[in-house]
């Protein structure tokens, strides 16, 4: 309810753990560009880079990220 009023970094950290679609289903690729969105507006908070390494590295691959499981690596260095 409140999410216009929270900063842009929080509103995208918000959206990478809820989906951009939230209350709806957000497919996955989507979640996953949420989570490189919030890197870029929050480079200096460790949950957010932890985020996006565990949604890159568990389902990556799956949505067919060829180098998923690499681009995890360099998210948590």
């Amino acid at each position: 309810r409140g999410r216009a009023a929270l900063p842009l970094a929080d509103r995208a950290y918000l959206d990478a753990l809820a989906g951009p679609r939230f209350p709806g289903t957000t497919p996955w690729t989507e979640r996953i560009t949420a989570w490189e969105h919030a890197a870029e507006l929050a480079p200096d908070r460790p949950e957010v880079w932890f985020g996006l390494a565990d949604a890159l590295f568990h389902v990556g691959p799956l949505v067919g990220i060829p180098d998923a499981s690499l681009r995890a690596r360099a998210a948590l260095s």
